[in-house]
């Protein structure tokens, strides 16, 4: 049902290992959070910890978009994220730990619109809940987060290019322009950082010199084939937007395992 009005809700299916484990992994990295908390700190900020898996599954959903043939990747690089966090506990604080998880979360809605792994096309919707993404989270933690308009404008840009649907191309680049000026007024107008520039000019390079194209086997949710072309183009996404994550959040040493979890997903496969 939900599916006629939106391609970007993946529900949690249980029969799926890979489903359960990452239920699991989230949940106890809450727990663990919690107790380290009493332990180090002498006392619980529950919200933060929550924030945490919260960022540990969202890292999850977004490796699954990006390397949808191998599930252990997505719960490797969420328990790299998570491992990070619990090794940094010392710098979290809620905005920065809420913060991360608000990125990932929409790095994951980009990939995913662009791999198109829940099999349905793309509707208005769908492109307005993506375009305005960076300024509700802007909102919801108080950071300039305006730049994650690129990697969104990526997404929605090649999708209808994909499907040869000029209306929601030029659409979409409005509603991305829109929402990255939106995000800016509401997280606040400070100029880019430094790292946010060098990512700029360094991400042309990567994404043009980006050429791994593997066959995406697994199917669609609506049991259609996923195309490799949509798959290799969310993994153009995917790294843009780490770099400007990176830039956004800052490149603390937490920081830096998390993303290498992520990119542990463009390994090539072993030939068969």
């Amino acid at each position: 049902m939900l599916r006629r009005f939106t391609s970007l809700g993946r529900p949690i299916d249980w029969a799926y290992p890979s489903n359960r484990q990452i239920v699991l992994l989230s949940g106890s990295f809450l727990l663990a959070s919690l107790v380290f908390q009493v332990l180090w700190r002498g006392q619980v900020d529950f919200w933060t910890a929550l924030w945490g898996a919260g960022w540990v599954f969202a890292t999850w959903a977004l490796g699954r978009e990006l390397d949808p043939d191998r599930p252990a990747n997505a719960f490797w690089a969420a328990f790299a994220v998570g491992l990070g966090l619990l090794v940094r506990m010392a710098d979290w604080s809620v905005q920065g730990v809420l913060t991360g998880m608000l990125v990932t979360g929409v790095l994951m809605l980009a990939a995913r619109v662009t791999a198109r792994t829940s099999g349905c096309r793309t509707t208005y919707l769908d492109q307005f809940v993506l375009a305005v993404s960076p300024a509700v989270a802007a909102w919801l933690c108080g950071s300039s987060l305006w730049p994650l308009a690129l990697p969104v404008a990526l997404a929605l840009a090649f999708d209808a290019y994909r499907d040869k649907n000029r209306r929601q191309f030029v659409l979409g680049l409005i509603l991305a322009l829109g929402g990255g000026l939106l995000a800016w007024l509401l997280g606040g107008s400070r100029p880019p950082e430094v790292g946010l520039i060098g990512s700029l000019v360094v991400l042309g390079v990567v994404g043009l010199g980006f050429r791994a194209r593997e066959p995406a086997l697994s199917p669609a949710d609506n049991g259609q084939p996923l195309e490799p072309h949509r798959v290799t183009w969310a993994r153009v996404v995917g790294i843009v937007g780490a770099l400007v994550g990176i830039a956004l959040i800052g490149f603390s040493p937490f920081m830096a395992v998390g993303w290498m979890g992520l990119f542990m997903l463009f390994r090539r496969s072993r030939a068969s």
